[in-house]
């Protein structure tokens, strides 16, 4: 998707684009501890994607996937195990996942998409309604 903007931005020339040296775009070889956390549902930055691409670039490199998460589940509903697995590896250089523990896909949510749709044309109606109590006229399309 960004690739399909950044096109249509650089195509229309409204926006002067200086892309980068073509080897600044591409990962170079490391050999420094690093580790690459991801869920398999996170579609923003895709595990697989790491994988492929990254990690065979990084000789000293630790992929950890967990099953079931997206891009920011970790921090958010086992953030005492992510903070223990992102501290632990800067204090000593391990990856341990021990701390975590499966937790399966929730899908009920607190705001349903319905209800929001009429706290929104209520917002509306409200909000036109107190413009036309306090003397604004509305102009005609």
């Amino acid at each position: 998707m960004s690739s399909l903007f950044w096109t249509m931005v650089a195509d229309t020339g409204s926006w002067p684009i200086v892309r980068g040296a073509r080897d600044s775009r591409t990962a170079a070889p490391s050999d420094i501890e690093t580790p690459l956390i991801g869920g398999n549902l996170d579609v923003s930055t895709p595990a697989v994607n790491a994988t492929r691409e990254l990690l065979p670039m990084l000789s000293r490199g630790h992929q950890v996937i967990f099953r079931n998460a997206g891009h920011a589940n970790l921090m958010k509903f086992q953030g005492a195990a992510y903070r223990s697995l992102v501290g632990g590896f800067f204090a000593t250089g391990a990856v341990d996942t021990r701390r975590f523990h499966y937790e399966p896909m929730g899908f009920r949510v607190k705001w349903k998409l319905s209800r929001v749709t009429k706290l929104f044309i209520l917002d509306g109606v409200n909000l036109v309604g107190g413009l036309v109590f306090a003397g604004f006229k509305l102009a005609p399309f």
